[in-house]
């Protein structure tokens, strides 16, 4: 029992030296940055003071510190650099989706993204496909990549989820030649190691941002979780309104 509470007294003073030092370098930065280059370096003493006399400080510096990590972390996976959108490419805002072809979930927001999307031409939608669930998964986000080699991003999207029953190798496929891909070219774009990359690329940025669960939507850098039609729309008013 001793040895627990000497455990968590390390742990806990462990965390507040952490905080102190994160709060004393964002202070020496601050001052860094807005004085001479000559000026001589902060009196720590002076810090340490200021710390122990208002606490709340270095927990602020801390949690600004958190937030904007995260903010960065957020902002990869946000990034519509580079994805052909799934509606309104001319709008303004944008939207993105996280989503998983072989989620239950996912599919049940398609009707959603597709009513906000009418409802806010000035939204732009952008799908990011993971691959948390199957195999299946992964080779539906390669055929979508294959088939934004051909320009038709949205059309492959559309296409694997309205499709019927869960989705494979074969399915996929017909998908692509419905939507009048070349073939040829797809297959060889679905196995080529650029579209294998762009995956692992965009899986490393979804857990980087903490992406646990799909499917996510991301408006504007803001992260949200959402069950209804409401719920998305709730979140562009809201920003909107700003």
């Amino acid at each position: 029992m001793n040895k627990e509470k000497s455990g968590l007294g390390m742990s806990v003073a462990a965390l507040v030296l952490s905080i102190v030092a994160i709060a004393m370098c964002f202070w020496c930065c601050l001052k860094q940055k807005s004085a001479p280059a000559e000026a001589a370096s902060p009196d720590e003493a002076a810090v340490e003071a200021v710390l122990q006399a208002k606490p709340e400080l270095a927990y602020n510096a801390y949690n600004a510190y958190v937030k904007e990590q995260e903010k960065l972390r957020l902002a990869e996976i946000f990034d519509p650099e580079g994805f052909q959108p799934i509606a309104n490419p001319d709008g303004e805002l944008t939207l993105v989706e996280v989503f998983d072809y072989s989620c239950h979930f996912c599919h049940r927001m398609l009707p959603f993204l597709k009513e906000i999307a009418k409802n806010n031409p000035d939204v732009k939608v952008i799908a990011k496909p993971v691959a948390f669930l199957s195999p299946a998964s992964l080779y539906g986000a390669k055929a979508s990549y294959a088939a934004a080699e051909q320009g038709k991003y949205a059309d492959m999207y559309y296409a694997l989820f309205e499709a019927e029953g869960p989705l494979d190798e074969a399915k996929i496929d017909a998908a692509a030649e419905k939507i009048g891909l070349d073939m040829e070219k797809y297959k060889a774009d679905v196995a080529s190691e650029a579209i294998a990359n762009k995956v692992t690329e965009v899986q490393a940025k979804a857990a980087a941002a903490q992406v646990n669960g799909v499917p996510t939507l991301i408006l504007e850098g803001n992260l949200f979780m959402a069950g209804s039609v409401d719920d998305i729309q709730n979140q562009i008013d809201q920003l909107k309104a700003k």
